[in-house]
């Protein structure tokens, strides 16, 4: 059983980080996997585009966002690798039953399960990689935990999108599954929880005033609502994109798949990896400049969306969405490195369980259901063109999650007693 009790043992930690980066890959497949079956749910089951905001947003969001503060307060003080196997094997579990039911209610009684379930393993992965990487070091580490997004989707969009087309949406969700299942016994029998930090163990602190600790700090607020409006636009677009290239293009659901599984699946991964090491060369000049990093980032966003949605050529919009998810995910890795970095020891997994909360609840519960919503106000006016509109219309949302960035750094700068100059804005 590998062990991370010798934290200067290399070998071990990136063992460990890998491994709970294909937990996440799974978290995430999972998670998004309904995106790119979508169009063939709406057919079968007879769905708007309100509904197929619920299911890939709002149903799942509720409770993985609600569930994630408990259970971080119970990574905080117990074992951490046991609660990711236990949530991998229940998500897991809660996917496969998704691909038996019969209509909408039973679909979205499913994707709250699968939220239950993953609501525990994002905030234990950041407390044991916060503890086994020191702070240069913690960007690149949490860019490759990251990795699982993009991984994720690669594998959801290319995998669901071939198998729906060939045998049906149903063994999409049934086939996935399972694996999630055998990482979870890979997991809890391959790797021995790493000791919590000195002190941590003892200190059983009550939740609320563990959140009201770090909300009193105004650089923990600022990164809170950058990371939620970024994940808004992210989460949208992410849900939407195959639906939208389906209604515009004469596309099949695995055309549509590879096309997606490339350009967000290694488009992302790409920009998820640099904005890691760009985050750990920022920290490097001063520990506020992660920050600057993602706010740089998530400025460059909205006009990459923008322009790929407003062409009306298939290959001009493939072309122009890959710089666009380039950088729609990069800003992740140096966010969390930061919420690790202004959190104490004991409150680790509780700092990225609220900001998960709030996150989830608004970016991944909100951003798809509003662009569902926007769709089918605009619908009788606009027709086909519908969808365009709400998912251009979410891209500003980047621009809003840009100026909470900077407003973070500025006061995290604050709160290590350098004073902003004036006159300009810094860069990393």
């Amino acid at each position: 059983m590998i062990s991370l009790a010798n934290s200067a043992s290399s070998s071990r930690r990136w063992y460990v980080l890998w491994l709970l980066m294909l937990v996440y890959t799974f978290s995430f497949l999972d998670r998004q996997i309904i995106s790119i079956l979508a169009e063939d749910i709406k057919r079968d089951l007879d769905l708007s585009d309100s509904q197929l905001g619920v299911l890939t947003g709002l149903a799942f969001a509720v409770f993985y966002a609600t569930l994630g503060i408990p259970i971080a307060r119970l990574a905080d003080t117990r074992s951490r690798i046991s609660i990711i196997s236990i949530c991998l094997a229940l998500w897991s579990a809660m996917t496969m039953a998704s691909g038996f039911v019969v209509n909408f209610t039973q679909l979205a009684v499913a994707r709250m399960g699968v939220g239950v379930g993953e609501a525990g393993a994002m905030p234990a992965s950041h407390a044991i990689i916060a503890e086994t990487f020191d702070e240069n070091s913690r960007s690149s580490a949490m860019a490759v935990f990251q990795l699982g997004v993009p991984l994720g989707i690669l594998l959801g969009f290319l995998i669901g999108g071939w198998i729906s087309e060939w045998v049906g949406w149903r063994w999409a969700l049934i086939g996935v599954s399972v694996p999630g299942l055998v990482l979870a016994l890979v997991l809890r029998l391959t790797v021995k929880e790493p000791p919590h930090k000195q002190g941590v163990a003892k200190t059983r602190s009550k939740t609320l005033s563990a959140i009201g600790k770090l909300l009193a700090r105004s650089d923990y607020r600022h990164i809170c609502a950058g990371a939620t409006l970024a994940s808004m636009g992210a989460y949208a677009l992410m849900a939407w994109m195959p639906a939208y290239l389906l209604r515009s293009y004469p596309l099949s659901t695995g055309q549509v798949g590879t096309a997606l599984s490339l350009i967000i699946g290694l488009g992302s991964g790409v920009g998820t990896f640099a904005g890691g090491w760009l985050g750990d060369r920022a920290a490097l000049r001063s520990s506020h400049g992660p920050l600057l990093v993602c706010a740089a980032i998530c400025l460059a966003a909205t006009p990459l969306f923008v322009t790929a949605l407003l062409t009306d050529s298939l290959w001009q919009t493939l072309i122009l969405l890959v710089p666009a998810f380039v950088v729609f995910l990069a800003w992740m890795g140096p966010n969390w490195a930061m919420v690790q970095r202004v959190a104490e020891a004991d409150s680790r997994a509780m700092a990225s369980a609220f900001i998960l909360f709030v996150l989830n609840l608004i970016g991944l519960g909100l951003g798809p259901y509003l662009t569902g919503l926007i769709s089918d106000m605009v619908s009788v006016g606009q027709g086909g063109q519908s969808l365009k509109t709400a998912m251009t219309a979410i891209s500003v949302v980047f621009v809003w999650a840009a100026v909470h960035f900077w407003l973070a750094a500025r006061a995290h700068r604050r709160a290590n007693g350098v004073q902003p100059s004036s006159g300009h804005v810094p860069v990393a």
